[in-house]
Order: C-alpha cells, then sequence, then structure tokens
C-alpha cells in the first residue's frame, strides 16, 4: 500500500514510507505513477452564498460535495463559523487535510469581503467547538493564516465521542486580512 504524509507549507500530500499513514490511494486519487503528488489546494473548492444572517457554502472535492458549513456574522468585520462538517458519519474522509484546506478557502473568500473569521467564542456565538476544528485552527495558525488574539473558555464537543465533552481554556484565533 503506497503511504502518504501530509506537508501543511506546500499543502500538498507526499509519497512516505512513515507508518503514519493519513490517506489511501483508492480513497484519493488512482496513482499511476511513483512519486505522484496530491495538490489538495486545487482539489478542494467551496461555494458560497449570502444568507440572512451571514453566508452558508459546500465543500466541493474533485466535483463532488463532501461537507457543509454556514458562517454567521458578527458585525460588517468579523464572522465566525457556526457549523462545518466534512462528511456525515463517522466513516467521513477526515484527517485528510480537507478541513484545513476548506477553511483556507473560508478565509480567502472573507478577505475578499473584509471580513475577519473569528474562531469559536461562546460569549458571542453560544456554539460549541469541536476538538477537530480547534486542531485546523492551530494549523491554520502556523501556516500563518491566522494569528491568536486571546483565550476563552470554551465548550469542547466531539460529535463522534471518542473524547468526553468538556470545558476549558482554549486559544482564540482571527484570520489575517
Amino acid at each position: 500500500m503506497i503511504k502518504y504524509k501530509y506537508s501543511m507549507e506546500s499543502s500538498k500530500y507526499f509519497e512516505s514510507t512513515d507508518d503514519e499513514v493519513i490517506g489511501k490511494t483508492d480513497s484519493l486519487i488512482e496513482v499511476k505513477q511513483e512519486g505522484a503528488v496530491i495538490d489538495l489546494e486545487k482539489r478542494v473548492g467551496i461555494t458560497l452564498q449570502d444568507t440572512e444572517l451571514g453566508f452558508s457554502g459546500k465543500i466541493i472535492m474533485d466535483d463532488n460535495n463532501i461537507g457543509d458549513f454556514l458562517i454567521r456574522k458578527i458585525d460588517s468585520e468579523r464572522a465566525y463559523i457556526y457549523d462545518i462538517q466534512i462528511g456525515y458519519d463517522e466513516n467521513a474522509p477526515r484527517n485528510r487535510g480537507y478541513g484545513f484546506e476548506a477553511y483556507k478557502k473560508i478565509i480567502d473568500e472573507m478577505k475578499k469581503r473584509g471580513i475577519r473569521l473569528m474562531s469559536t467564542d461562546f460569549s458571542i456565538s453560544y456554539t460549541s467547538i469541536s476538538p477537530q476544528a480547534l486542531r485546523v485552527w492551530e494549523k491554520l495558525f502556523l501556516a500563518g493564516y491566522a494569528q491568536k488574539v486571546g483565550e476563552v473558555e470554551a465548550k469542547i464537543l466531539d460529535r463522534f465521542g471518542k473524547t468526553g465533552d468538556e470545558i476549558r481554556v482554549i486559544p482564540k484565533y482571527e484570520s489575517i486580512i
């Protein structure tokens, strides 16, 4: 089996000999030559529609809908992701960089509108954040798409119950315009 490793610096998966398997050939693309590179930046896209409260959209990969999201405006310059879902059950394609790429595309679209995307802040949104979303925000920070702007007490809610729900202090992020 060919193994892949994701590089945040280049937003690509590379063939790897590591034991850390991030994706399999059959669930990403058919690889016919050795050393093939999967470029998620070009393969993952979003649609975006204005709504009364903000925006809604779909996450698209290779012309297939793989998820949905809702963005709520806080004011004319700030918004947060109210809900985002990659796949619709616990067998969905996760931990392969799709969420990271989707967030980057969402941030780029918000920038075009002069809006900073904020991480979930319960005092504003009254919503919880998932462990997966926290990991994506940390990757966005490391990749230079977001900055830490403080800390906030938050409810961490794991939709698939792999970790228990908890309330704790987490970093607060916003996209860089």
